[in-house]
């Protein structure tokens, strides 16, 4: 469960062990906003919206697929999520991402691993389907204190179907 999972500061689960590393303080305060790239993922990625899709990826981003070219840059991104997008048919059902790992490094960068599940609908009215895949993403913490997404992969399980989850 999402809320169960806590980051990790170089092997120091900062649940129940005290951590010896100077910079345990600033990761308890950097958690909460780290926090907000996956709920913005969550949200956008259930209402579709493009824009909110492209938000939380920096400037200079690049997003891997499997099997896809690679996309370089917000603008090439925000141009993937338009076309995907596009069918208003399209309509997501759920979508859980499940933190499995999230590692603070220094100078401001983060990593997750997660993978998730979720169901859609390709028209009014069709039978759901189902998805799961797992989700690699570098995080980039800005000037403004808060962070988003600099590097992210992702991959489809074999056997479900669509682009990963919020990439």
């Amino acid at each position: 469960m999402l809320s169960a999972r806590w980051p990790r500061l170089q092997g120091e689960c900062l649940r129940h062990r005290p951590c010896r590393l100077p910079a345990k303080a600033t990761a308890l305060r950097t958690w909460p906003r780290s926090r907000r790239v996956r709920q913005q993922d969550i949200a956008a990625t259930i209402s579709r919206d493009p824009v909110a899709l492209t938000d939380y990826w920096t400037d200079d981003a690049i997003r891997l697929g499997a099997g896809a070219p690679a996309e370089v840059g917000k603008k090439t991104i925000r141009e993937s999520n338009e076309r995907q997008t596009a069918n208003k048919s399209f309509k997501v059902l759920s979508y859980v991402p499940e933190t499995k790992d999230f590692t603070f490094l220094d100078g401001g960068w983060a990593v997750e691993w997660r993978t998730y599940t979720g169901s859609f609908v390709d028209s009014p009215g069709g039978e759901a389907k189902h998805i799961r895949g797992t989700v690699l993403m570098v995080l980039k913490k800005l000037p403004d204190g808060s962070w988003k997404c600099f590097r992210a992969m992702g991959s489809v399980v074999p056997g479900t179907r669509g682009k990963a989850g919020g990439l």
